[in-house]
């Protein structure tokens, strides 16, 4: 926006008809300015190490053992991946009944000179949404200290920021049940899901119940390997939420499957 051009008291020039007169540059155009918040918790980080620049170097080791059947679509099988905290595991039922459940541990923290500070907040995790539980809104899920209320908002979802959390748990089971009208469902998948989980600030913050409690949700989802890429729909609701929460009847993702 225009700056607006002040005088030697600091108050505002205005011209004959009482608007105020912005300041130019050489050029004979405004003098703009920008205006960007950043939650408080976020800003009190930044001000008690000292500096805005982060230097981050990342070592990572993993081991992954898979025997599933296929890549899209196992009907049994299991992959586990050490280091990523991914497990999902399948059964097979019956001939067309494939039992997939799906656990996420998440946990970090810091050390050295600021490590009281605990995990950086661009390193928290997030939940909610269609990568994990679904029928929420993305990334909104988290334990009351794990979002932010920005001063002077009300009547909006967006009223809430998530600040994500160092400890997150979230896990699904589905059943995988064959797509009415499809042959060939090599292509396609259709399940119906139970998802749970949720974030918190730290390991000890957790709980199962209350207002920081697991969220759950169900639905029937949809995984079609369209030609142009993969494709996924969720329909569901969520069956245990709390004031706050924000839900979504309806999700859809195009290019990544999950």
């Amino acid at each position: 926006m225009p700056v607006p051009a002040v005088d030697a008291s600091g108050s505002t020039i205005t011209d004959s008809n009482g608007n105020p007169v912005y300041q130019l540059d050489a050029n004979g155009h405004y003098l703009t300015t920008r205006y960007y918040y950043s939650p408080q918790p976020i800003i009190d980080y930044i001000n008690a190490i000292g500096h805005y620049t982060f230097h981050q170097w990342t070592l990572s080791a993993g081991w992954s053992h898979d025997t599933r059947n296929k890549y899209f679509n196992p009907t049994h099988g299991s992959i586990q991946q050490f280091g990523v905290e991914v497990a999902p595991q399948y059964i097979p039922l019956t001939s067309s009944l494939t039992l997939e459940g799906t656990a996420f541990l998440g946990y970090g923290n810091a050390y050295g000179k600021h490590g009281d500070l605990g995990l950086p907040f661009f390193q928290n995790y997030y939940a909610g949404g269609i990568a994990d539980v679904r029928n929420f809104r993305d990334n909104t899920l988290g334990a009351e200290n794990t979002k932010y209320l920005t001063p002077g908002c009300t009547g909006s979802n967006y009223c809430t920021q998530p600040l994500g959390g160092a400890f997150k748990s979230t896990g699904s089971v589905e059943l995988i049940i064959p797509t009415p009208f499809v042959k060939d469902d090599s292509a396609t998948r259709l399940s119906w899901y139970v998802d749970f989980g949720n974030v918190y600030k730290k390991f000890s913050d957790f709980s199962w119940s209350g207002q920081d409690g697991v969220r759950v949700s169900t639905g029937i989802s949809l995984h079609w390997q369209a030609p142009v890429g993969p494709i996924v729909i969720n329909l569901g609701r969520p069956i245990v939420k709390k004031p706050g929460d924000i839900p979504e009847t309806l999700q859809f993702n195009f290019g990544t499957t999950f």
